[in-house]
């Protein structure tokens, strides 16, 4: 997996290209990603999935915390270009 970390006002946006899976240490990489938001006084964080191409349940579930995550800081989670099998998978 290969992520890309820009920010844009009070919006970090996390790319994501390649397979996800959670030999990959999602929980790593997602949230490092997201604290660099927090700490850069971001509170909304767009996931551009536009690249992604895989990614299994424990992925899911590790968007799902970083949903929580951000409601219980007041910030938001939107994610960005899914494909149509991302989207079956994550609704």
């Amino acid at each position: 997996m290969t992520t890309r970390l820009t920010t844009h006002d009070s919006t970090t946006i996390i790319s994501l290209g390649g397979r996800w899976v959670c030999g990959d240490d999602p929980r790593t990489q997602l949230r490092t990603n997201v604290q660099r938001g927090f700490d850069g006084g971001q509170s909304d964080i767009v996931l551009d999935l536009g690249g992604w191409t895989f990614a299994d349940l424990v992925v899911v579930g590790e968007i799902a915390w970083t949903h929580v995550a951000l409601r219980r800081g007041q910030g938001h989670l939107v994610l960005q270009d899914p494909s149509a099998r991302m989207r079956r998978l994550l609704w």
